[in-house]
């Protein structure tokens, strides 16, 4: 099945009937790794990180919150809500 360019892989036998969605190597590898760092880096560090990138404002605190949503959706996720 090919869904926005991203192949799926369902075997309805594997995991207990779970799916198993495998992107393609060069998707899934960035795009874990983003969420790995989001996932593990602590808020204060993030919004030091982006406050020495772009100054005091709006901007960094609004990227700060960014990455720590990610973080927040991944692990929500990874424990299954």
């Amino acid at each position: 099945m090919l869904i926005d360019g991203l192949h799926i892989s369902v075997d309805p036998h594997s995991h207990h009937g779970r799916r198993q969605c495998i992107a393609q190597q060069p998707i899934f590898l960035p795009g874990h790794a983003v969420i790995i760092l989001a996932y593990n880096l602590h808020p204060a560090i993030v919004a030091i990180i982006f406050v020495k990138a772009v100054g005091f404002g709006p901007l960094a605190a609004g990227l700060t919150l960014i990455v720590y949503s990610i973080g927040f959706v991944a692990k929500m996720l990874a424990e299954r809500i």
